[in-house]
């Protein structure tokens, strides 16, 4: 079994994914478990790491209002990150997360607010490692990954196509999307204790 370095303990309150003051706060456990449970399944694999492309932020027609954003469900399964235009890889030799966010220019602040730093997203969401989207290449080169599993496969309800992750650099790897959404589907449908508790809180509150 892979395990992950990551530490579920002594996280911090505001570690997580919450909706506001009293609706129930999903601790990065959930998702840290359900990242484990995916290394487990896919085995150890020198190498090779999982990347997921998280959901994009996009704006309405040709003007520059951005529609409500929705986080892709897998990425969102993995990482619980509720920020758009992010990625996140699971190294399959050790277990290690990384979550890559986009490098926003200066401008952005004086519209969106305060640009927060990759040790605020660390922090945030209790992954190992934090870069941005620009630097995807280079640091998987570093980590020595040299094959990467891809997310494809067809929603069985909609008919829909998952979104395949794509980056500037990925043809330096070998790609493999045969296996992936087979597995993380399947785990997808088995509940964890943390899942069944968020569910049961959502049934009271509805």
């Amino acid at each position: 079994m892979v395990h992950s370095t990551e530490n579920d303990t002594n996280q911090d309150e505001t570690a997580g994914f919450t909706r506001g003051p009293h609706t129930f706060h999903v601790k990065p456990q959930l998702y840290a478990k359900n990242r484990s449970r995916l290394s487990h399944v896919l085995g150890l694999n020198a190498g090779t790491a999982v990347i997921l492309q998280g959901g994009e932020s996009s704006t309405l027609y040709s003007t520059d209002t951005e529609i409500l954003f929705h986080q892709e469900p897998f990425f969102h399964w993995s990482f619980g990150v509720e920020e758009p235009d992010c990625y996140g890889v699971i190294n399959l030799v050790n277990g290690k997360s990384m979550l890559f966010i986009p490098k926003l220019p200066e401008e952005y602040a004086v519209w969106m607010g305060p640009i927060h730093p990759p040790s605020h997203f660390k922090d945030k969401y209790c992954v190992d490692e934090v870069h941005f989207v620009c630097d995807i290449a280079d640091v998987l080169k570093r980590a020595n990954v040299t094959r990467l599993l891809t997310l494809l496969g067809q929603d069985s309800d909609s008919g829909l196509m998952t979104k395949e992750a794509s980056f500037q650099g990925i043809d330096m790897f070998n790609v493999d999307n045969s296996r992936l959404h087979r597995e993380i589907v399947e785990l997808r449908v088995l509940k964890t204790d943390e899942e069944l508790d968020l569910m049961r809180y959502v049934n009271r509150v509805s």
